[in-house]
């Protein structure tokens, strides 16, 4: 039977672009008294698909902070290559992995980075400012976001006046402002008690899988790491899978 038109061929389907991936990079520091160069980092290859949750365990002086550096190009690889979303961070300018890292990335810190006497709001919308985005329409983002993590009626208040546990809701929301694709948060849950810690990570996990952001997060905390989809340890600038 000829099947004319009606017979296609079966198309290959290119695997999607990683949100982030880290080949054999290392990470050494020159001693300033002249003494022996700090090797923080030692051939370390990760790779993040879209949408995926990835904990990196360690303790602390393993170098974990300084992989996330590395991911979020704010420091560049003694050896190796980081990219993200199929960009090579090398090959990019200051301005251009500034511009990557606003529109793309979104970080979070343990402790918070908030502005004290901005209002919860205001906070959240600093992102935006920076990028010169319409008002309207990131506010209304903005305030979505709050109300998301319960902090909707406390959108005019100032951060000084929230507890640890709000403050790092208030920084999840500006993290997620601008629908990044990666997310990288440093210790989420470090600077607070392990009531908390248990619903900021579970409010973050919640949001990043709603807005469909691939998510690695570095912590000491095997409990905490234990809840995402992949463990690595990072020993002695060494990463390898849990």
């Amino acid at each position: 039977m000829d099947r004319g038109h009606g017979d296609h061929r079966d198309q290959v389907v290119a695997p999607p672009v990683p949100a982030l991936r880290l080949q054999r990079v290392s990470k050494t520091y020159a001693a300033g008294d002249g003494g022996p160069a700090l090797e923080v980092l030692r051939d370390v290859s990760l790779e993040v698909p879209p949408g995926r949750k990835i904990a990196v365990r360690g303790r602390s002086g393993s170098g974990k902070s300084t992989l996330l550096h590395l991911a979020a190009g704010i420091d560049t690889p003694s050896a190796g290559r980081v990219e993200v979303l199929g960009e090579d961070l090398s090959s990019l300018g200051d301005r251009a992995r500034t511009r990557l890292r606003r529109d793309r990335i979104g970080l979070v810190f343990q402790f918070f980075h908030l502005v004290p006497h901005l209002s919860v709001l205001d906070n959240v919308l600093l992102p935006a400012w920076i990028a010169a985005e319409p008002p309207g329409q990131a506010e209304v983002r903005a305030r979505a976001l709050l109300e998301r993590v319960d902090l909707g009626g406390r959108a005019g208040e100032t951060v000084e006046k929230l507890s640890g546990g709000e403050q790092q809701r208030v920084a999840l929301c500006r993290a997620l402002l601008r629908k990044p694709a990666l997310l990288l948060a440093d210790e989420p849950t470090g600077n607070l008690d392990d009531d908390t810690s248990r619903r900021v990570l579970d409010l973050l996990l919640e949001l990043c899988a709603g807005e469909g952001s691939a998510l690695v997060y570095v912590t000491h905390s095997a409990e905490i790491a234990a809840h995402a989809d992949e463990v690595h340890l990072l020993r002695r600038g060494v990463l390898e899978r849990a």
